[in-house]
């Protein structure tokens, strides 16, 4: 990014008016009136880390907020020293687009005798599960399990807010991220919102609540799968549309295979893949690796009692 000229840095001098500032918690930043830059000097998210210098970072001057300023630099360090999802078994990242993609693959193959398939459009059904974590982008460089909460919630508004023209698929999305953000006080913004799209497209927000517990299922499973370590997981979901009677998932993870019970799926067994890339250099350096997934029926699975 450019440096600011001199006009446009006044009005970065404006937010970091003092020489240490506090950004998203205790990020201390000092501003440099020479270079006409804010310098972060040290990331203490990463916990008991050592405390690593950072490169000087421009900023957006008069456009830029303490979260946008921090998230510059998370930025550019979260692409040194940490990806998204994690081998657990070696050294492969897999970005956020692929997990979300195994989601919707699960999300396609939804529904037998025993398990209604999504009183919607399908197409719109799959893609609401398999872009249900599109704030991200492309090639993702936060690690799930260490990004701070601060830009974990920039993300997900991203992610909420993003313009869909299927408002179906828009509304599994938004129901994901909303039980995402659990208690935060986001979740009441989100809640408001996906209200006021159910009563102008005249939607059941029941039916919306029941494909919420699918696309957690599948989810689960698309995550655990590319951690690619033994996992078990379990969700209860609504198998019949007609009914209130509800069924607890079963789901287990070994060796690349997926296994489900009770089977909700259309086909006695199924293999994709999913691309990480190895974790050296990610992502500037793409090298691709194919992670083979098997989604195979467990002998004897069948409708569990609810």
């Amino acid at each position: 990014m450019a440096p600011p000229t001199a006009a446009r840095a006044r009005g970065v001098s404006e937010l970091v008016r003092a020489a240490r500032v506090r950004v998203c918690g205790d990020v201390p930043v000092t501003w440099d009136p020479l270079g006409q830059r804010a310098v972060a000097s040290v990331h203490p998210w990463f916990g008991a880390r050592p405390e690593r210098k950072l490169a000087p970072v421009w900023v957006r001057p008069r456009q830029c907020r303490s979260l946008d300023l921090w998230l510059s630099v998370c930025e550019s360090t979260c692409r040194e020293h940490a990806q998204m999802i994690k081998s657990k078994l070696r050294p492969v990242v897999v970005p956020q687009l692929e997990h979300a993609r195994l989601s919707g693959t699960l999300a396609s193959l939804w529904g037998n005798p025993d398990f209604d398939p999504p009183a919607i459009d399908r197409l719109s059904f799959v893609a609401g599960v398999g872009l249900h974590d599109r704030g991200y982008g492309q090639l993702d460089a936060f690690d799930l399990f260490e990004i701070p909460q601060a830009a974990w919630l920039e993300i997900t508004r991203r992610g909420f807010y993003a313009p869909c023209s299927d408002p179906v698929a828009d509304l599994i999305t938004k129901h994901h991220l909303k039980r995402l953000a659990g208690s935060h006080v986001f979740a009441n913004e989100m809640a408001l919102v996906i209200q006021a799209q159910l009563r102008n497209h005249g939607f059941s927000p029941e039916q919306f609540m029941r494909l919420d517990r699918v696309t957690d299922l599948c989810d689960r499973i698309a995550l655990k799968f590319c951690l690619q370590q033994s996992a078990t997981g379990n969700v209860t979901v609504f198998p019949k549309d007609s009914s209130t009677e509800e069924i607890q998932v079963h789901f287990t993870l070994e060796n690349g295979t997926i296994r489900v019970e009770p089977w909700p799926f259309s086909v006695e067994r199924y293999s994709t893949f999913v691309i990480g890339y190895a974790q050296a250099g990610y992502p500037e350096t793409l090298d691709p690796i194919i992670l083979p997934v098997e989604l195979t029926q467990a002998p004897g699975s069948g409708t569990a009692s609810p």
